[in-house]
């Protein structure tokens, strides 16, 4: 009986061995990218856009609300002082200021100009009239560039103006751009501010310029090109990228950290939204093992295994 009764213990032993083995098999370990936490200095930055334009340029206004009639020029033309540039149509100009009533008045409809003509020589690098529509005397119909220098003239947002200085740095870039940066400085800021109309939305901007400290030939008048503005610095910050934080059921902001072969949940405090990523005010330290886009499934204490390393 003896000999029986250890032969049995001994199956159930190895069953349940069998049935241990076979659940640690079929757990499977994730292979997970990984990011090592380093502080370092990022930039504080304000980002605005607006279009290349010749550094020495004359914009050229109607006196008056008129209805253009032949356009004589297109952007990229060159042209004298005093060509012109476009002609006014006189009748239809003076019904539309009649219907204006008495605060145009007499002496204006009597007095319209018929030819829009060049202040400079130079190079015709944006038009905005078009034959039978209105030219209005608050945007420029035409803008005549004198000069083969460049700058981007932009508009800075209210909420950001107190944080722009003339003489900061500046990274300006641009889809049509051969280069991913160009260097430029801001060396000037509008002592007023204006609105700015966007289809049904009034924005309250400044107007700035740029100095570009490099050109080359893929930087056109009037091409669209995004500013960067360095406004300053904040030294030994710890950046989390946004695809490795998640946020559980109480809205705290967590990652995963990895430590002796599992992966475990870390509350972290988040702050300013950088370009690579959130600020951690609290909850990581530098050199600690932040897994790469972890799994919302994942518990506390996850398996894991770093890729690269056995």
């Amino acid at each position: 009986m003896k000999r029986y009764g250890i032969l049995l213990v001994s199956t159930l032993l190895l069953a349940m061995g069998i049935r241990v083995a076979g659940s640690l098999v079929r757990e499977e370990v994730p292979v997970v990218e990984y990011r090592v936490t380093q502080a370092q200095t990022v930039e504080d930055r304000v980002v605005c856009s607006g279009k290349i334009e010749s550094a020495q340029s004359e914009k050229v206004y109607v006196s008056m609300p008129c209805i253009a009639g032949e356009v004589y020029v297109q952007a990229g033309d060159a042209v004298k002082k005093g060509q012109k540039l476009f002609s006014v149509d006189v009748g239809a100009t003076q019904q539309v200021l009649a219907a204006l009533g008495e605060s145009v008045g007499a002496l204006a409809i009597n007095n319209i100009e018929e030819e829009i003509t060049s202040p400079v020589d130079g190079i015709v690098t944006a038009l905005n009239v078009v034959q039978g529509e209105a030219a209005e005397p608050e945007e420029a119909c035409a803008v005549i560039s004198s000069s083969s220098a460049l700058q981007v003239a932009v508009t800075i947002g209210e909420k950001d103006i107190r944080k722009v200085q003339e003489g900061q740095e500046v990274h300006v870039s641009g889809m049509a751009f051969d280069q991913e940066n160009y260097a430029g400085t801001v060396t000037y800021l509008s002592p007023s501010a204006r609105q700015l109309v966007s289809g049904t939305t009034t924005e309250t901007v400044v107007d700035a310029v740029i100095t570009l400290q490099e050109t080359d030939a893929s930087l056109r008048p009037g091409l669209t090109a995004k500013a960067s503005i360095v406004t300053g610095s904040s030294p030994h910050v710890i950046l989390a990228a946004y695809e490795d934080v998640l946020q559980d059921e109480e809205e705290n902001e967590f990652v995963f950290v990895y430590q002796r072969g599992r992966a475990y949940k870390r509350v972290i405090e988040t702050g300013a939204e950088r370009s690579e990523g959130f600020e951690v005010l609290s909850g990581l330290e530098e050199g600690e093992t932040v897994i790469s886009v972890p799994s919302e499934e994942w518990r506390d204490g996850q398996r894991v295994q770093l890729a690269g390393r056995e």
